[in-house]
């Protein structure tokens, strides 16, 4: 009933009215969320409801962008379906590229690798590398920029393919775990691409975005019970250890 309230108000445009029904739900009645809760929390950000957007709601958005993934990871939940755990993180990932905030987009990536067991795939790597309005707008100057991200992507691969190269492994060789993992690291390349900063710039940035994001425990300084505690997968879905 939580879940399909605040799609209501989301769709009728009442946004705080729906944030404020959220908050209500779970810290006055002790109402839990779930992946369908944040799939609709993510949905209602101004930077996925509007093309034009003002300077203030992009600010609130970033604010909003990051506690909805602090509570994500808080509450107790688990994934109930498959479309869910493709669709979930997708949203997030493509929120925070549109609010251009890279470091949470980071320790998003890295946090739902460890509490999703989360991979991107090549689409959904070439779909952050185009950016949103190319997927919206099938122009000619979008399906240059698909293109080009595509061929982005590829130089990456390659570029990691010739890392693995030199230490004697290969692409094509790789078990899908380790293939995961490998696509994870491209996904990681793409956001420092698009952040124009290296890894050591944005460790302040990215430190505080983990702490903001309640999972300074998970990407920082990972402690495994904490990581086991608040996994959202179902025990039986889980990869041995």
């Amino acid at each position: 009933m939580m879940n399909q309230m605040i799609e209501s108000y989301v769709n009728k445009g009442r946004f705080q009215t729906a944030f404020e029904f959220y908050h209500a739900m779970i810290q006055q009645h002790g109402i839990l969320p779930n992946a369908h809760t944040f799939l609709t929390l993510y949905n209602s950000l101004s930077i996925n409801k509007t093309i034009v957007k003002s300077e203030d709601l992009v600010e609130q958005d970033e604010i909003l962008a990051r506690q909805f993934f602090k509570d994500l990871v808080e509450y107790p939940w688990v994934f109930d379906s498959e479309w869910l755990h493709d669709s979930l993180p997708r949203l997030i990932l493509h929120s925070f590229s549109k609010l251009r905030d890279w470091a949470a987009m980071l320790a998003a990536a890295r946090a739902m690798k460890e509490l999703f067991f989360f991979a991107p795939s090549e689409a959904l790597l070439l779909e952050l590398a185009a950016g949103s309005k190319a997927l919206r707008n099938p122009s000619k100057r979008n399906m240059e920029l698909m293109i080009n991200s595509s061929k982005k992507i590829e130089f990456l691969l390659h570029q990691r393919h010739k890392e693995l190269l030199a230490e004697g492994r290969s692409l094509e060789n790789l078990t899908a775990e380790e293939k995961a993992h490998e696509l994870g690291l491209i996904l990681e390349k793409l956001i420092f691409f698009k952040a124009t900063v290296t890894e050591e710039h944005m460790w302040p940035m990215y430190e505080q975005a983990a702490r903001d994001m309640g999972v300074y425990d998970i990407v920082i300084r990972p402690d495994q019970e904490v990581i086991q505690r608040l996994s959202k997968v179902p025990k039986h879905l889980a990869p041995p250890t």
